[in-house]
């Protein structure tokens, strides 16, 4: 049998030429509905950016301005970001349209095509296999559907995030394994996906070692596609020392993970509490279903279950190994959600037809249908409860639309001198709204300092007046501090001071100004004098 085609054993049901007409016509309309509701979602969300997407925003204006990738002029290059494949993609762009909304546009266009591709893929696996046309169709509807309305794969695709991009990236490598399982395409783009996330590394490479140990013949033809794309990570990675003096990211040393929060996160994973990994994704009854899915698939394509799984595995891992996110949401798995959607539903099919009896097998079709709609009602009364007025007003709604810092940073830009640095946890927005220095003391995400010492540390820096800032703060010396009220408060009572006189190492601060960003939650600047 070869491994590398769609099977030729599948049953090919004869249509007639208009019964193709009206499936076409069934497709067209389904995808049209598909597509609309994206827009509506889109337009509902279309001024809110995750404060995170501003830190990329920041870098990418200095490259333009010529300043080098640095968070502030003047300083050494540092990646303080981990989606620099996302960065280069909209950069060419950014001469033509302001980068927001060109990170906004693109997010759009790449959430479209994720979406286009997976129907397209479910409609591949599925269409000559026994079920009617117009449940084929259904059946192409519902992962599709699932993703649009999903808050943690489309909200963050169209709030100035990676993760659209990734998505489609490796929807792509899945689709392009089908006819193609060994060409160096799949090299090229497992290596855009590492430029885009870090952890995406680890895709082609599983996948290439499954293909190799399943096929029994012409192993050779996939060598070339492994050299080439461990000669691409080592070049990168040679150009990331020899640029920023450092092998990845500075964000991974800045959110480096100790080994007991890994074993916590598989703890949690084993009982479905991890945060990282969302509904539905987060139980252990998805396995036997996923292991279903891609029994099916493989039917289909062997090579593309072996694509499939390995994007699957690599968003299972990057979500035990991060700490679980200040979003309280699955955004580290989203752009592997696409692939594990096609396989969790294929799978839920087939179980639903093989449990019941052959003469059943129509119901059990409809009550997989009627099991989905529930997912996609839960999905879409989540993502809308987490877009509501209340939910936006308080932590961390306001900080993942960004709308009610944007003010603040204005003010910032119009009133202190061109000359400040703020020292603050929230550094998205301020630094690309106020065009001031902005001092990440708790991560060290620009600061490589910080984030060694962060590293060092074991946990982000929770207070400014943390002893091991010290050398650091001075270094800096911060004139302005902004801050959550309540942080402020609780830093005033550590340091036995008053809000018109507390000292930070050394340095004596009162407070200047207050800022409403949420619901009873103020933003507080308070300046070194």
């Amino acid at each position: 049998m070869n491994t590398d085609s769609p099977s030729d054993n599948q049953t090919h049901v004869q249509r007639r030429p208009d019964d193709r007409y009206s499936t076409h016509v069934v497709q067209i309309v389904s995808i049209t509905c598909i597509i609309s509701v994206l827009l509506v979602f889109a337009y509902s969300v279309r001024d809110y950016y995750v404060d995170d997407a501003f830190i990329g925003f920041q870098f990418l204006r200095n490259v333009m301005h010529g300043y080098g990738f640095v968070f502030y002029p003047g300083q050494r290059p540092v990646e303080g970001i981990t989606n620099i494949g996302w960065l280069a993609l909209i950069a060419p762009f950014s001469v033509l349209f302001d980068i927001p909304t060109l990170a906004k546009g693109a997010g759009l266009v790449l959430t479209a095509t994720t979406v286009l591709l997976e129907y397209w893929l479910v409609l591949r696996i599925t269409k000559n296999t026994a079920p009617p046309a117009i449940f084929t169709i259904i059946a192409c509807v519902v992962p599709s559907l699932f993703l649009v309305v999903d808050y943690d794969f489309t909200y963050f695709s169209l709030a100035g995030m990676e993760t659209g991009l990734l998505a489609a990236v490796l929807l792509f490598m899945a689709v392009w394994s089908i006819a193609h399982p060994d060409s160096p395409v799949l090299a090229i783009a497992g290596w855009y996906a590492f430029l885009i996330h870090p952890e995406a590394c680890i895709v082609f490479p599983v996948y290439w070692i499954a293909i190799f140990v399943l096929r029994k013949e012409k192993r050779t033809n996939l060598i070339p596609a492994l050299v080439l794309y461990l000669a691409l990570l080592a070049l990168t990675t040679l150009a990331r020392v020899g640029y920023f003096h450092a092998p990845l990211p500075n964000t991974y040393t800045a959110k480096s993970v100790p080994t007991l929060v890994m074993v916590y996160n598989l703890f949690m994973t084993w009982f479905g509490r991890n945060v990282n990994i969302p509904f539905p994704f987060a139980t252990l009854l998805i396995f036997p279903i996923l292991l279903a899915g891609g029994a099916r698939i493989a039917r289909f394509s062997r090579p593309l279950t072996m694509m499939l799984g390995s994007i699957i595995v690599t968003g299972l891992l990057i979500s035990v190994y991060a700490r679980q996110d200040w979003t309280q949401t699955g955004r580290y798995f989203a752009p592997y959600m696409p692939a594990t959607l096609i396989v969790l539903w294929l799978g839920l099919l087939d179980v639903f037809e093989k449990v019941l009896s052959v003469n059943l097998r129509d119901l059990g079709r409809i009550l997989s249908l009627i099991f989905a709609a529930g997912l996609i009602v839960l999905a879409l009364f989540d993502t809308a409860l987490r877009l509501s007025p209340a939910q936006i007003s308080q932590y961390p709604g306001y900080v993942l639309t960004s709308q009610s810092l944007i003010s603040p940073a204005l003010w910032l830009r119009e009133n202190l001198p061109a000359d400040a640095v703020i020292a603050t946890r929230r550094i998205g927005a301020v630094s690309f709204y106020s065009d001031r220095r902005v001092f990440d003391y708790m991560f060290g995400l620009t600061d490589p300092a910080v984030a060694r010492l962060v590293a060092q540390h074991g946990t982000p820096f929770d207070s400014p007046d943390d002893k091991a800032l010290e050398s650091i703060w001075l270094q800096v010396r911060p004139g302005y501090l902004l801050e959550d009220q309540s942080d402020v408060e609780l830093l005033i009572k550590q340091v036995h001071g008053t809000a018109n006189d507390f000292e930070v190492h050394g340095m004596h601060y009162h407070v200047i100004k207050e800022f409403p960003i949420g619901q009873n939650v103020n933003w507080v600047l308070a300046a070194s004098y």
